[in-house]
């Protein structure tokens, strides 16, 4: 009875530090219960949560597969698929999220807090082996979906498809959606998104016509200065783009602002465009960062760095825009479009 009541009292005491991402006085606490009760589940599954924390992945695997010998727990089979896959582990990382399916233990909930976890999208951002988490995204939604029927699954695959640039598959599947989706912005973002990726410009803007004769999405509304752009009817885009920053200030309206007074020669306005583009992508950024402590820039992310060193190239400030083509070739060695313009811009020095 006091042994009972001494471990109640330390879970008390454990569980607040583990609330607060307190791990180290957490620890020491779980690791009190252990030496009371060697095979409390509870404790033993917390303390290997603390390690795969601290990426001490080995011991956090070998607690793990101590709890799986006591019972079958859907919590420690789903964090040891997670640290498998972690550990770029992927068959034994598959083997354990399939065990999960069991119809015995199955947790429609926490299976899809693995999905979300490898397919958020700070891995874009924060990891340069982004890609290889959203094929396992992709393979988890596969898994998902072979349990249980889920138009919001079949969205986040579609989704982390275009991700990875697997444009026609991605569009394959939403396209087979119930129009009751066309109520919904995201859907209709992604969907658009897709059709300008494989340059079916045309349609891409019939859709977003017949999102907007229904609502003003702005996100449709930016996806339809998009298409304009791209088909060269650069004054309508504009009345587009404008319209969105009315709305909210986001960084894509100012890029193609930016584009099209590089196209029409305006490098002063598209340098203006630029830098107010660059400051909300670095808000942005910086957010994430702070969150994450680390940050990589990808191709995409270089791409409005390139477009400031195109502008200030053109209006002759050649160090400045050597120096930007540095950074991108810094971050992205295979940027071909800031290789081009280095070697344009030492030319001409």
């Amino acid at each position: 009875m006091l042994k009972s009541f001494k471990v109640k009292s330390l879970f008390k005491k454990a569980d607040s530090f583990f609330k607060d991402e307190e791990y180290d006085d957490a620890l020491d606490y779980y690791d009190n219960i252990l030496e009371l009760d060697d095979s409390n589940l509870k404790a033993l599954y917390k303390k290997a949560f603390i390690l795969y924390k601290r990426k001490l992945f080995d011991e956090a695997i070998q607690i793990l597969k101590s709890i799986l010998d006591l019972k079958c727990c859907i919590d420690a089979i789903l964090l040891l698929g997670r640290i498998y896959l972690l550990k770029d582990d992927t068959e034994k990382g598959m083997y354990y999220y399939k065990l999960s399916l069991n119809e015995n233990v199955f947790n429609h909930y926490k299976f899809i807090e693995e999905i979300l976890f490898f397919g958020h999208y700070k891995f874009r951002y924060i990891c340069k082996d982004y890609k290889r988490f959203y094929n396992i995204t992709v393979s988890l939604c596969d898994l998902y979906l072979e349990k249980e029927d889920s138009y919001e699954i079949k969205f986040f695959k579609s989704d982390k498809l275009y991700n990875l640039g697997r444009y026609e598959y991605a569009l394959d599947i939403i396209e087979k959606f119930p129009e009751s989706y066309l109520d919904n912005s995201q859907y209709n973002y992604l969907k658009s998104s897709i059709l300008l990726d494989l340059s079916r410009y045309e349609d891409a803007l019939s859709y977003s016509n017949k999102i907007l004769e229904n609502s003003e999405d702005i996100l449709q509304i930016q996806k339809k200065g998009e298409c304009l752009y791209y088909l060269g009817d650069f004054n309508e885009a504009i009345k587009y783009f404008n319209k969105v920053k009315e709305f909210q200030e986001l960084e894509n309206p100012y890029i193609f602002l930016s584009k099209i007074s590089i196209k029409n020669e305006d490098y002063e306005d598209a340098l203006k465009n630029i830098n107010k583009a660059i400051n909300l992508l670095l808000d942005c950024l910086n957010k994430i960062k702070s969150k994450y402590s680390t940050l990589f820039f990808d191709k995409d992310a270089c791409e409005v760095f390139y477009y400031k060193s195109l502008i200030l190239f053109k209006l002759g400030r050649y160090d400045e825009a050597l120096k930007i083509c540095n950074c991108i070739l810094d971050k992205v060695p295979d940027c071909s479009e800031a290789i081009k313009l280095k070697n344009q811009i030492e030319s001409n020095y």
